[in-house]
């Protein structure tokens, strides 16, 4: 039977030896155990993986490699005395309180605490009944188009967002080349995965699908879900892909079922494919034209009434929350 692989990740020399200390030699003599220093990404998704930290520096620098391990389905221990935020959201996280050293007592049931959870990594690592992670396919769909300062806003939105939101697909025009080297940056920084998209694969919740330079990126519905259509194309109002080819497949094919947004960007692109997929009965709406770095494409679609409202980035990321996960929080349905 193998070890139980634990990575530890501390802020400090000093809080690096207090969890080994309070591991014990026993302890981690039974672990696969590995040090990393704060941002460090490990080679291979541990059972378990610690971070113990204070300082608000310390955990931003964590918190890609953080997110990372929790999408892949690593047990995570957050060891502080003030967790940030985000922190809470974090899939199969815990946060342990760090006590003073001082206080024996306080310590005593950290040592406690700490023992309890790696010995439950083992036990529930060696249950043949245990819960096995499944991606299903979505029944809501995201659709996002981007232009000049889109990058930012983005990554600001997804940042945002649990890992098991509803599947997004973005147009976010730039230059060519440089799609895939963006999915594989905010597949670093977030907690859903993000990928560049492929024809013909179905849209599962927990994924984000950028659209390849290029290609128009389009859904059609069929038995099995969502499924994507990455193909070359003429440009629409001078872009392939573009934001109305998007916004108007998702209108064909899922009405009700999606949710449209256009951000920052100069020209029109997403307007008039915003519109129709609201007059199919989906959401539609635009960045507030205060945070934009160039407002004209959320005004354009706010203008010809795709978007019902402009909103700043962290409002339409819990506009995306609220929408995703609606009550009954439904899976695809063939119809």
């Amino acid at each position: 039977m193998r070890k139980v692989s634990a990575a530890l990740a501390a802020e400090s020399a000093e809080l690096q030896q207090l969890v080994l200390d309070v591991l014990g030699p026993a302890q981690r003599g039974a672990l696969a155990f590995s040090l990393l220093r704060a941002g460090e990404n490990p080679a291979q998704t541990p059972d378990l993986a610690i971070f113990i930290g204070n300082a608000p520096n310390f955990w931003e620098r964590c918190r890609p490699a953080l997110l990372r391990l929790a999408r892949r389905g690593g047990r995570i221990v957050c060891i502080c005395r003030a967790a940030p935020d985000w922190l809470g959201g974090v899939a199969n996280g815990e946060i342990l309180p760090l006590p003073e050293a001082q206080d024996a007592r306080a310590m005593d049931l950290f040592r406690k605490s700490l023992l309890i959870r790696v010995k439950s990594v083992a036990a529930h690592r060696d249950d043949p009944a245990g819960p096995v992670p499944t991606r299903r396919p979505s029944g809501r769909l995201v659709g996002i188009g981007s232009s000049t300062g889109g990058p930012q806003v983005l990554l600001s939105i997804l940042n945002d967002l649990p890992p098991d939101t509803c599947g997004i697909l973005i147009v976010q025009h730039l230059s060519t080349g440089f799609s895939s080297r963006f999915s594989d940056y905010l597949d670093e920084l977030c907690a859903m995965r993000v990928k560049q998209a492929e024809n013909g694969e179905v849209v599962e919740d927990g994924t984000v699908y950028l659209a390849e330079d290029g290609r128009h990126l389009t859904v059609v519905r069929q038995p099995d879900g969502y499924r994507l259509r990455s193909l070359p194309g003429e440009k629409v109002n001078g872009f392939c892909p573009s934001a109305d080819r998007l916004f108007e497949s998702l209108a064909a094919q899922a009405g009700g079922s999606a949710m449209g947004i256009v951000l920052t960007g100069l020209g029109n692109d997403g307007a008039e494919g915003l519109l129709h997929l609201r007059q199919a009965g989906g959401q539609g709406l635009a960045q507030s034209e205060s945070s934009c770095a160039a407002p004209s494409m959320p005004r354009e679609a706010a203008r010809l009434g795709g978007a019902e409202e402009q909103l700043t980035p962290a409002a339409l990321a819990e506009r995306i929350r609220r929408f995703a996960f609606a009550s009954p929080h439904a899976p695809f349905r063939q119809t």
